[in-house]
């Protein structure tokens, strides 16, 4: 297992035990717009759309020469 698979599964982890742990309802809201949720849920959201955003970023980063 390398250490960027270590460290990608120590970070789910921590997120899962963050969202088992705060379970309760939130109220949510942006802009006109107010939404009562579950914590976990919006946790989970917020970790997904963490790693797309950081996806993305890494593919538009610049870009190694191969000569």
């Amino acid at each position: 297992m390398s250490f960027r698979q270590v460290v990608v599964a120590l970070l789910v982890l921590l997120v899962v035990v963050l969202m088992i742990q705060n379970a309760g309802v939130v109220s949510v809201r942006f802009l006109f717009w107010r939404v009562d949720m579950s914590l976990f849920i919006l946790i989970l959201l917020s970790a997904l759309l963490g790693g797309v955003v950081g996806y993305f970023v890494k593919l538009r980063g610049p870009k190694k020469s191969t000569s």
